[in-house]
């Protein structure tokens, strides 16, 4: 079974920024989605264009390739000077990484959740 994580991202910049940025990394966003069943979305967030790319389910171990392509993606937008946000929650309550760089609204927030299951003493 192994070990599952949530893990978002938002890459966002000017149009022609992120055009570019697009266009010279489709291959990548592709094999995130048909290799990982990762969910990509562009989007405009106020003046800026969006790439947000959202993994559920996913195993997230570093030397898995799709995980380094992911990384990639994010180290190579941030080097560009586009924003970068990520976020993985992961299954154990401590476990979670939360990265911004060049930005200074972010858009990606990390909500706790609580369970619980009640059972009535009549039954």
């Amino acid at each position: 079974m192994g070990y599952r994580s949530e893990v978002h991202s938002v890459i966002y910049g000017k149009p022609k920024a992120m055009e570019s940025f697009k266009n010279d990394h489709v291959d990548e966003l592709d094999m995130l989605v048909n290799h990982m069943g990762s969910m990509v979305k562009f989007e405009k967030i106020d003046d800026n264009d969006a790439i947000i790319l959202v993994g559920y389910d996913v195993k997230w171990y570093r030397n898995f390739e799709e995980v380094d392509i992911w990384n990639n993606l994010m180290n190579i937008a941030n080097s560009l000077g586009l924003s970068v946000e990520y976020c993985r929650v992961g299954e154990d309550y401590d476990d979670y990484e939360y990265i911004t760089q060049n930005t200074n609204k972010p858009y990606i927030t990390i909500h706790p959740r609580t369970h619980y299951e009640i059972r009535s003493a009549i039954e």
